[in-house]
């Protein structure tokens, strides 16, 4: 009796197969990198699992980068910052991030992260992320007003909060 794959184990052999073949040194797309480095939490579509304490980044991950000590905690969270992707392939995962889990209109507005950015900030990893996620959500533009997964809930979540000065993060 024989037993069929699923289509996602299947897919991520094939995904496997394809790498190896890649150059010595050859980067992958940011896309690749994510699937690779950040799906197995955060979900092929970005939706995490809050009840587990791992973020929806969908309509959210912008926003963060709109404020200085959102664009640093972006990249010092243990997951970003332990990975084993260069500077230059975190800057350039975090960007692709921003325009496919949005929101687009901010991600537009943002400056992308830099490999040099990200060398200056992303040691040491941070800890205590829900506190400084949460923060830095109060202080992120619209954010309490749409967020998903329950993040808006406390927060006012039929309007936006008032200004609410940027936190300062540890270690810094």
């Amino acid at each position: 009796m024989t037993s069929a794959l699923p289509a996602a184990a299947l897919a991520a052999s094939a995904l496997a197969v394809w790498l190896s073949t890649a150059p010595a040194g050859a980067q992958n797309e940011p896309r690749v990198d994510y699937l690779l480095q950040c799906q197995g939490c955060h979900l092929a579509d970005g939706r995490g699992s809050p009840e587990h304490g791992v973020p929806d980044l969908r309509g959210i991950l912008a926003r963060y980068l709109a404020l200085p000590e959102g664009r640093e905690y972006v990249v010092r969270v243990p997951g970003a910052s332990g990975s084993p992707l260069s500077d230059a392939e975190l800057a350039a995962v975090v960007n692709w991030m921003a325009e496919a889990f949005g929101p687009q209109a901010i991600a537009r507005t943002v400056p992308p992260l830099t490999a040099e950015f990200v060398a200056r900030v992303r040691r040491p990893p941070l800890d205590r992320v829900e506190g400084i996620r949460e923060r830095l959500l109060r202080a992120a533009p619209g954010a309490a007003a749409e967020a998903p997964g329950g993040y808006g809930e406390g927060l006012g979540a039929t309007e936006a909060p008032g200004p609410v000065p940027s936190p300062r993060l540890p270690g810094r």
